[in-house]
C-alpha cells in the first residue's frame, strides 16, 4: 500500500504501528482513529452506492479488502493501494463496501533519511558499475551487472522477510494484482528447509551476490574464481527447481529470475573467463564471503530481535490505548478544584472538557507540556486548557515575577497564539535579558491575584511538582506518557460521565 501512504502524505511505519496497536484493530474505527492521531481529520460514513456521486473528489474506502485512496476522474476512478489502477464506476461499486472516509488534506510528511540512504546506495552501485565499465573487459562488466541484479533482488527478499513490502517482489509474486501471503513465491520460501545460523537460502543469495560484486569490482584479476564458484550454483538451481516443480508444483517468478541470473553468470564466465587460478584471489573470496555471511547473520538476528520487540510493543501499546483502562486509572485521583477564573484559559472557555496544566517557567520538563498544549489547541479548538502557574504571593524572585507578568500581558492583549510563542521562546533561550528585550513592550504591572489563587489551590492539593496534567479535575495517571493523552481525546469528548463532571 505504498502509493496509498504517499497519497495521504503520511509515514507508512508510523501509520502501521499506530493502526496495529489500536485496541480495535483492524476495524474501521481503528483506521479512522489512526488517521486522526496522525493529524488527518476524517469522518467515517456508511453510504449507499447510489449516493457516491455526491462524495468529494478524493475519499478512502475498502476496495478489494484493502483500504484504498480513491480519486474521481470524470466517469472513472483512480484507486491507489500498492499500485495505481484506473477502474470503472461499476468495478469500484462491485468491489467496495459502503464505508467511506471523508478527510481533510494534510501537510506532507517525508522520510528524508530513508530516501537519502536509498539514493546513496543506488549512486554507490552505479558509480562502481561505471568504474567497472572503464576498467574491466566487457565480460567482467556484464558479470558484475548480473551480480548487481541478483543483489538488488536478494536485498528486496531480505527486506520482505521482515515485513517491509517491496514493489519488485509484489510485481513478480502478486496474484491478480493483489499481494497474497499465500502466493506461489511465499509457498516456495516456506518450503525451503535450509537453515544455517538462522539464514535461509534466500539469505545466502544476498551473501553470494554481494561477495561476487565485491570481488568483481575490487579484484578484477580474480575473474576465474568467480567462474568456478558460479558453477557451484548449479546445485542451488536444481534444488530450487525441485522445490518448485516437484514438491510445491508451483513456480516462483522471483526465484526463476534469480535462477536466470545465475545461469547467465555461468554461461558468461564459461565463455570468456580465462583458466588462470590465483590462490590469493581464492583466499580473498572466501574471506569476503565468510565475513559477509556472519555480517548478514548478525543483521538477520538483530532484525529478528527488532521484530520480536516490535510485536511486544504492539501488544503493550494496544493495552495502553484501551480507553476503559485509561479512564479507570484517571478517575482514581479526583482533585476538587473550586476556584474558577479566566487566567491563562485557552481554547473554548465554555467547553465541557477542560485540561489543566500545572507548570512554572523554570521547569525544563514543562517545555514538552507546552508543545502538547499547542497540538491540542490546534487539533481540538473545542477544548479549553488552563495553565496554572505555581507562582505564590511570597515569591521573592524578581525574574520569575517579570516572566509571569509578561506572559499575562501578552495573553490579555494578544491571546493564546502569541502567549504560546513567548513561552516557547523563553524555554528555547532560557535567558532573562534576551527574553525581556524580545518582549519589552509587555513589561507592565498587571493584576496577579487570579494567578496567586490558582497557585495556592495547587499547593493545597499537593500539586507542587511540575508539569502535571488534569482532565476535568482528574489527575492524569503517571502510568502514561504525557503524549498518550492524544490517544484518548476523541473518546473523552464523547464520554458523558467525564463531560458532566463539574470543572
Amino acid at each position: 500500500m505504498d502509493l496509498f501512504y504517499r497519497k495521504l502524505k503520511i509515514s507508512k511505519p508510523e501509520f502501521l504501528f499506530q493502526f496495529q496497536s489500536h485496541p480495535n484493530y483492524p476495524s474501521s474505527l481503528a483506521f479512522s482513529d489512526t488517521l486522526s492521531f496522525l493529524g488527518i481529520k476524517n469522518e467515517a460514513y456508511e453510504i449507499e452506492k447510489e449516493f457516491w456521486h455526491e462524495l468529494p473528489k478524493q475519499f478512502i474506502t475498502v476496495y478489494n479488502n484493502n483500504f484504498s485512496f480513491v480519486e474521481k476522474l470524470n466517469n472513472e476512478y483512480l484507486v491507489f493501494t500498492d499500485k495505481k489502477q484506473k477502474v470503472s464506476q461499476e468495478d469500484l461499486f462491485n468491489n467496495s463496501g459502503d464505508i467511506v472516509f471523508i478527510f481533510e488534506e494534510t501537510e506532507s510528511v517525508n522520510n528524508k533519511n530513508n530516501l537519502n540512504y536509498k539514493y546513496f546506495g543506488i549512486f554507490l552501485i552505479a558509480f562502481a558499475l561505471v568504474l567497472s565499465f572503464f576498467t574491466s573487459d566487457f565480460s567482467l562488466f556484464f558479470f558484475n551487472l548480473l551480480s548487481t541484479i541478483g543483489l538488488i533482488i536478494s536485498l528486496e527478499l531480505f527486506k520482505n522477510k521482515f515485513g517491509e513490502k517491496s514493489s519488485i517482489i509484489d510485481n513478480f509474486c502478486s496474484n491478480d494484482n493483489n499481494f497474497d501471503v499465500e502466493n506461489s513465491c511465499n509457498k516456495i520460501f516456506k518450503s525451503d528447509k535450509i537453515n544455517v545460523l538462522g539464514l535461509k537460502l534466500s539469505d545466502f543469495s544476498l551473501v553470494y551476490f554481494l561477495s561476487f560484486l565485491t570481488l568483481g569490482l575490487l579484484f578484477p584479476e580474480s575473474a576465474i574464481i568467480l567462474k568456478y564458484i558460479s558453477f557451484l550454483s548449479i546445485f542451488v538451481i536444481f534444488y530450487s527447481l525441485y522445490i518448485q516443480l516437484f514438491k510445491e508444483k508451483s513456480t516462483c517468478k522471483i526465484c526463476l529470475l534469480i535462477i536466470t541470473t545465475l545461469i547467465g553468470q555461468i554461461i558468461l564466465s564459461s565463455l570468456f573467463f580465462v583458466n588462470n587460478i590465483n590462490f590469493k584471489s581464492l583466499f580473498i573470496f572466501f574471506f569476503i564471503s565468510i565475513s559477509l555471511f556472519f555480517l548478514v547473520g548478525y543483521i538477520d538476528d538483530i532484525l529478528k530481535q527488532k521484530d520480536k520487540f516490535y510485536l511486544m510493543s504492539l501488544k503493550n501499546s494496544r493495552f495502553k490505548k484501551n480507553y476503559d483502562i485509561f479512564k479507570r486509572e484517571l478517575i482514581l485521583k479526583p482533585i476538587n478544584f473550586k476556584i474558577k477564573n479566566n487566567e491563562f484559559l485557552l481554547g473554548n472557555k465554555s467547553s465541557k472538557l477542560n485540561i489543566s496544566i500545572i507548570t512554572n517557567p523554570y521547569c525544563g520538563y514543562c517545555k514538552e507540556a507546552y508543545l502538547i498544549v499547542e497540538k491540542i489547541i490546534s487539533k481540538y479548538p473545542e477544548i479549553s486548557i488552563q495553565l496554572r502557574f505555581n507562582y505564590f504571593r511570597n515569591n521573592s524572585d524578581e525574574n520569575l515575577t517579570m516572566i509571569i507578568s509578561i506572559f499575562r500581558n501578552i495573553f490579555k492583549n494578544k491571546g493564546s497564539g502569541l502567549l504560546l510563542e513567548a513561552i516557547e521562546f523563553w524555554h528555547n533561550k532560557n535567558n532573562i535579558e534576551i527574553f525581556k528585550n524580545q518582549y519589552k513592550s509587555y513589561i507592565n504591572e498587571t493584576d496577579m491575584n487570579g494567578i496567586f489563587e490558582l497557585a495556592e489551590e495547587n499547593r493545597n492539593f499537593g500539586l507542587t511538582q511540575t508539569p502535571q496534567i488534569l482532565i476535568n479535575n482528574y489527575l492524569f495517571s503517571n502510568l502514561y506518557e504525557r503524549e498518550d493523552i492524544f490517544y484518548f481525546i476523541d473518546e473523552l469528548l464523547e464520554d458523558e460521565e467525564i463531560l458532566n463532571e463539574k470543572v
